[in-house]
C-alpha cells in the first residue's frame, strides 16, 4: 500500500490451521515520511526491528469502529479518556503491544504523532521513534481503506467486512455522511447521538450552509437558543459593521496550503501590505481600514467565546463576538476580518470565530497573530524569545496577550513553548492509553 506520505505495509505470515482467519499473524509496518513508528526493540531478543508482529485484524477494527470520529471529531483542550480510546492506537488491544500514535484531525487534514513507549510500560515491545506530521484527510482515507482491503483478503472476517460495507455506504449518501460528520464533531461514536438533535443540526446545515453549522456544531446541539442569535445577526438587530471594499481582494492570494496556519500567515502578510501597515496597529487604524468606529471594539454582544457574522452584501458584514479584554477583542476582530476575507473568496456567507481546532479556526487564528503581532517585528525587537519581561512588553507594545506573543515565537520554532507545540496537547495525554 504505496503513498508517499503515510503507508501502511502488511507482510502475512503463513497461516496456521489451529487460529481463525482473523488471528493471522503479519509483520505490519506503519511509516510516516519514511519514518517507521513501528521501529521497536525486542525485549525478547533484543533486536530493532522496524515492523511489529500482530494479527492486523485488531487494528483494521480499532480503525473502523473510530472511523468518523478520527476523521473529524476535534482534539479537546482536555482530551477525555473516551477521546483518548478513540484516537491512540494503543487502545486497539487483543492483547498486543501497539504502538502510541495518535491521530489529530482538523476536519481537512490529520496530523500524526508517534512517541517512544515509557520503560515501565508491560510488553514484548519497546516502540522508539518520537514523530509527527500532517497529512491531508483524503490521503489517511486511501492508505487505511487499502489497509482494511489487504485484511478482508487475507483475514477475511465478516464482521470487519459488515463495518467497512456500512462506511462505504455511509460515504456515499450525502445526507448520511453530513449527519456522521457532526455526530463525530461533537465526540459520539456512530450512531451514538440524540437523533433528534442531530437530524435539527441536519437541517439548519440546509437553511445556512454545512460548514457553518458544522463549525458550530457543539455549540448548537448544546444551546439551542444561538439558533436565535444568528438570525439576530442574519437580520443586522445585533452587532457592528464592517466594509472590507479597501482590500483589493482579486490580489490576494488564499492558497490551501497543508498546513492552514502557513495560509493564514500568508494572507495576514498581504493584508499588511496592502494597507501599508508597519509595527504595531491601533484600534483606530483598523476600524479606519473597514469603515468602523473604535468604539465599536467596546461593544459587548456577546460574553462568551464564540463570534458570530455574515455578509449582508459584496463587501458588508455584520459580525458580533464577547468583549471580554482589550487584547482578546483585537485579537477576535482580526479573525472575523481574516473569515471575511475568506467569505468573499467563495467560503460561505456565514462568519464562524470559535475556540475549535478546526483548520478554519487555526487559519483565522494564524491570520490574527500575524496581522496584530509580526513575527519578524518582534524578533528584530527582543534579544531573548524566552524573557517573560520582554514577552509582557512587547504584549503590550502590540496590544495583544502575552500568550499570543509566546504562540507566536513557538509555532516559528522560537522559545520555551516551541517543543510542545509539536503536538497539540502533553504527551502525556497518549501515554496514558493501552488495553491488554
Amino acid at each position: 500500500m504505496q503513498n508517499s506520505l503515510f503507508e501502511i505495509h502488511v507482510e502475512w505470515l503463513p497461516k496456521q490451521s489451529s487460529l481463525s482467519p482473523d488471528a493471522r499473524l503479519a509483520r505490519i509496518s506503519i511509516v510516516l515520511n519514511g519514518v517507521f513508528l513501528t521501529k521497536n526493540t525486542n525485549l525478547f531478543d533484543n533486536t530493532q526491528p522496524d515492523f511489529l508482529v500482530a494479527a492486523p485484524y485488531p487494528m483494521a477494527l480499532w480503525f473502523l469502529d473510530n472511523w468518523w470520529r478520527l476523521c473529524f471529531e476535534p482534539t479537546p483542550d482536555l482530551p477525555t479518556t473516551d477521546w483518548r480510546m478513540s484516537h491512540v492506537l494503543s487502545a486497539a488491544g487483543f492483547g498486543y503491544s501497539w504502538p502510541t500514535i495518535g491521530f489529530q484531525s482538523d476536519s481537512q487534514n490529520i496530523t500524526i504523532s508517534s512517541i517512544p513507549t515509557l520503560s515501565a510500560d508491560v510488553g514484548s515491545a519497546r516502540f522508539c521513534n518520537a514523530y509527527t506530521s500532517s497529512i491531508p484527510l483524503d490521503t489517511f482515507a486511501t492508505t487505511i481503506f487499502s489497509f482494511i482491503k489487504n485484511c478482508l483478503l487475507h483475514a477475511a472476517d465478516a464482521d470487519l467486512n459488515a463495518i467497512y460495507t456500512a462506511i462505504q455506504s455511509e460515504q456515499a449518501d450525502i445526507e448520511l455522511a453530513c449527519y456522521r460528520t457532526l455526530e463525530a464533531m461533537l465526540g459520539f461514536d456512530a450512531g451514538q447521538g440524540n437523533e433528534d438533535r442531530l437530524t435539527h443540526l441536519l437541517h439548519l446545515a440546509l437553511e445556512y450552509d454545512t460548514q457553518t453549522v458544522r463549525e458550530l456544531s457543539r455549540f448548537l446541539y448544546d444551546r439551542p437558543a444561538l439558533e436565535q442569535e444568528m438570525q439576530a445577526v442574519r437580520k443586522g438587530e445585533i452587532g457592528s459593521t464592517m466594509d472590507i471594499s479597501s482590500l483589493n481582494l482579486d490580489s490576494l492570494q488564499v492558497e490551501q496550503t497543508l498546513h492552514p496556519w502557513d495560509t493564514g500567515y500568508a494572507l495576514a502578510q498581504q493584508v499588511r501590505c496592502l494597507w501599508q501597515l508597519n509595527g504595531p496597529v491601533s484600534n483606530e487604524t483598523l476600524c479606519e481600514r473597514v469603515s468602523l468606529q473604535a468604539k465599536e471594539l467596546d461593544r459587548a454582544d456577546r460574553d462568551d467565546a464564540l463570534g458570530l457574522g455574515v455578509r449582508r452584501e459584496d463587501a458588508l458584514f455584520s459580525f458580533t463576538f464577547a468583549k471580554r479584554s482589550r487584547a482578546s477583542t483585537r485579537f477576535m476582530f482580526a479573525r472575523a476580518l481574516c473569515d471575511a476575507i475568506l467569505s468573499r473568496k467563495g467560503h460561505g456567507d456565514f462568519l464562524t470565530m470559535t475556540p475549535s481546532k478546526t483548520a478554519r479556526q487555526k487559519m483565522q487564528r494564524a491570520f490574527a497573530a500575524e496581522l496584530l503581532c509580526p513575527i519578524l517585528d518582534i524578533l528584530q525587537e527582543t534579544d531573548s524569545v524566552n524573557d517573560k519581561d520582554a514577552i509582557d512588553f512587547l504584549a503590550e507594545k502590540y496590544g495583544v496577550n502575552a500568550r499570543l506573543v509566546e504562540s507566536q515565537l513557538a509555532n516559528h520554532g522560537y522559545g520555551q513553548r516551541a517543543r510542545e507545540r509539536k503536538l497539540w496537547f502533553p504527551e502525556t495525554v497518549l501515554e496514558t492509553v493501552g488495553c491488554a
